[in-house]
Formats: structure tokens, sequence, C-alpha cells
């Protein structure tokens, strides 16, 4: 099998941080913000409307304030057991990222970790600003680099991977 395209990396966090808050933390920072807009309106009615229960809302308020920016701030917390993960799984280092494309599929190698997958398996294609994910699952996604391509050009391989999963 000849290797049309090859992507090498080492995850950093550039790459991993757009995967993860559009992938694994969309829904959580979208509550954050209506949250926000939540004890806004909250402390509209505190300031102007309800001087009865003016300290209750207070209250009410700086806690929806402060478990709104958990949440839009989840990514964060979630890119580190992620990073934290991937380090204990392969022995306290990061490895790098090695992904060929055949003309039968995909391999992945991360360290001594390898996986293959074919082409129908791919159910989307998400492009960021660095990243290029390949989704494999609602959650699963292989993420490429786009300036790490070491055989072939990144223009090439979007239209290869369009042709394959056709």
């Amino acid at each position: 099998m000849e290797i049309l395209f090859e992507n090498r990396y080492y995850s950093d966090k550039k790459v991993l941080l757009e995967y993860v808050k559009d992938v694994h933390c969309k829904f959580p920072r979208r509550l954050g913000f209506l949250f926000v807009l939540i004890a806004a309106f909250y402390t509209y009615l505190t300031l102007f409307k309800m001087s009865s229960l003016r300290l209750v809302m207070a209250v009410l308020t700086i806690l929806i304030f402060i478990v709104s920016l958990r949440l839009i701030f989840y990514h964060l917390v979630y890119l580190k057991n992620m990073k934290k993960s991937s380090l204990n799984l392969h022995n306290g280092q990061m490895p790098e990222s090695v992904l060929q494309f055949t003309d039968n599929g995909i391999a992945l190698k991360e360290g001594k970790i390898s996986m293959e997958f074919e082409y129908n398996q791919i159910k989307e294609i998400k492009e960021y600003k660095v990243a290029y994910v390949l989704m494999i699952g609602k959650k699963q996604g292989i993420i490429l680099k786009k300036d790490s391509f070491s055989i072939g050009t990144f223009e090439e391989f979007k239209k290869f991977i369009n042709e394959k999963i056709k």
C-alpha cells in the first residue's frame, strides 16, 4: 500500500482547543452564556424592581454568575484533563501523532498505540483555523494539523478526502 498523504504533529493547545470547544464543550458554553443573561436580568431586578428581596436576589445572581463562568470556561478544564489522560497513557510524554492515508484507509499511530480506520467511517469533516477533523462519531474525531503534511499538501488532501467520503 502506497502512502498518499502523511500528517505528523505533536499535539499542542491550539490544535486541541478548537476541537474541544466545538465538539466536546459546545453545549456547556452556550448554557453558560444563557446563565450570564439570566444573571444580568436578576441584577436588573435586584437593583430596580425588588427592594424587599434584594439580599436573596443578590446572592442568587452571584451564584448564577459563578456557575455561568464555570460553564463558559469548562473547555479549559476539559482540555487539561484530556492532556493529563494522554500523558498517563503514554508514560508522561506527548508522542508524535502520525496519520497515514492510503487508497484503502487511514492508519493512526500515536506512541505505542495504533489504529486503523476506513473512509466509510467518516461521518463529517470539521475545519478550524489550525486543525482539520475527520469525525468518526458524534464526539470522536481524527485530528490533523493543517500545516503538518510530510507527504502531500493540505489542499490536495482536502480534494482527496472529499472524493473518498462521497
